[in-house]
């Protein structure tokens, strides 16, 4: 805000909570499936796309599939795509999964606002499931205030080298 004050809220990476990325809405659907594998049919839509990925021919099959490894944080976001477009299709499972982080996104942007006592100020999305999908920004603005403005960052690294800029510029003015 104008007085330097700074806030965070999320953002902690994939093992420790990152609601609303692509390895968070996976891992999500995937806990739904297998924590209740009795109802979910094997021609579920959801459940065909997640034994397509992992190339399985049963849920049972994915605990020796989905481990942590170098590389497992790639394969789980890279089924993202697929779980936005069947919640937008209106499957329950992936509508559920992607309102309950849409609505954690936006109770961690109220707090952030409420922190820095900027209620309207406009907020800055990063990541490939906030800048990719406008279905997901959709579910995310209707949680929020009316008139709370997106901004895409498509490059979070060149938006926090403009506003070291912008700081610098301010702080030292000859």
């Amino acid at each position: 805000n104008a007085q330097g004050r700074q806030a965070r809220a999320g953002g902690w990476g994939p093992l420790l909570g990152d609601p609303g990325s692509a390895t968070a809405l996976v891992l999500d659907c995937l806990r739904r499936l297998v924590h209740d594998p009795c109802r979910f049919r094997h021609s579920d839509p959801l459940v065909l796309v997640v034994l397509k990925h992992w190339r399985c021919s049963s849920l049972q099959e994915l605990s020796g599939q989905v481990r942590p490894s170098p590389g497992s944080v790639p394969q789980l976001a890279a089924l993202a795509p697929e779980v936005i477009a069947l919640a937008r299709r209106g499957h329950p499972v992936a509508q559920a999964v992607l309102e309950h982080h849409t609505a954690t996104l936006a109770r961690m942007i109220r707090q952030v606002q409420q922190e820095l006592g900027l209620p309207h100020s406009p907020v800055a999305l990063a990541g490939g499931v906030a800048c990719g999908s406008a279905h997901f920004r959709a579910l995310l603005r209707k949680q929020l205030p009316l008139g709370v403005r997106f901004r895409l960052v498509r490059h979070p690294v060149a938006g926090a080298l403009r506003l070291a800029f912008r700081f610098w510029h301010e702080h030292h003015r000859p």
